[in-house]
C-alpha cells in the first residue's frame, strides 16, 4: 500500500495506513489457557475438515439454491428446512 501511494505521489501520514486488527485481539478464554500452562490453536475459519458445519452449510445451500425458484423467504426457510431433516443429526 505504502509503495503504491508513494509511486502515485499520494501524500500520507504512517497513521493513516489500514492495519489488521485481529493481530491485536485478545480474548479472555486465551489469557485463562495460558495462565494454566495451555497452548490455544485456533481453527482456520471456514475450513470444511476442520469445521464439519461447513460442509453442511454447503449443502443446504446448495439445496437451496437448485430448488428456489419463487426466490421467497418462506419457501427459503423451506428448503432449509427440507435439507436439514434429510440430512439428520450425523
Amino acid at each position: 500500500m505504502e509503495s503504491w501511494l508513494v509511486e502515485k505521489g499520494i501524500s500520507y501520514e504512517k497513521d493513516m495506513l489500514k492495519k489488521n486488527k485481529d493481530v491485536y485481539k485478545r480474548f479472555v478464554i486465551d489469557e485463562i489457557f495460558r495462565e494454566n500452562n495451555h497452548d490455544v490453536l485456533p481453527l482456520p475459519p471456514y475450513h470444511p475438515d476442520l469445521n464439519p458445519i461447513e460442509t453442511a452449510w454447503a449443502a443446504i445451500k446448495g439445496h437451496v439454491a437448485a430448488n428456489n425458484v419463487e426466490c421467497n423467504v418462506n419457501q427459503t426457510m423451506d428448503l432449509i428446512q427440507e435439507k436439514i431433516d434429510k440430512m439428520g443429526q450425523e
